[in-house]
């Protein structure tokens, strides 16, 4: 888990209710694995105690992706932040899985 300040690369619709943020994360990144999320700050949200929790969408490069809905006052002002501005970010958080290699085990998910 490290805390770092990261840089948004792009904060875009991505269908009607959801918006897809890929921040530039280099010593983020190579820690994430799949099912792991992310604690985000809003750094213009002054008034805001706690950070809202993201669960990490796609890894690409030195980027990584969250797809999010605006639900309330943090989430509508990440959806108005643009290219260029920083966010804080803890990641990655929570326990991760590997994913087997093509012609290895076949994976089983129970719910």
């Amino acid at each position: 888990m490290l805390e770092q300040t990261v840089q948004i690369v792009s904060n875009e619709r991505d269908t009607d209710s959801y918006f897809r943020l890929v921040v530039r994360a280099p010593r983020i990144v190579p820690r994430i694995q799949p099912g792991q999320f992310a604690h985000v700050r809003v750094l213009p949200l002054k008034d805001a105690l706690l950070r809202r929790p993201f669960s990490i969408f796609q890894v690409e490069g030195d980027t990584f992706s969250i797809l999010y809905k605006t639900v309330g006052k943090g989430t509508e002002l990440l959806s108005q932040m643009r290219s260029g501005e920083e966010l804080s970010v803890i990641a990655p958080l929570g326990h991760g899985f590997t994913v087997p290699k093509r012609g290895g085990e076949t994976p089983l998910l129970v719910a």
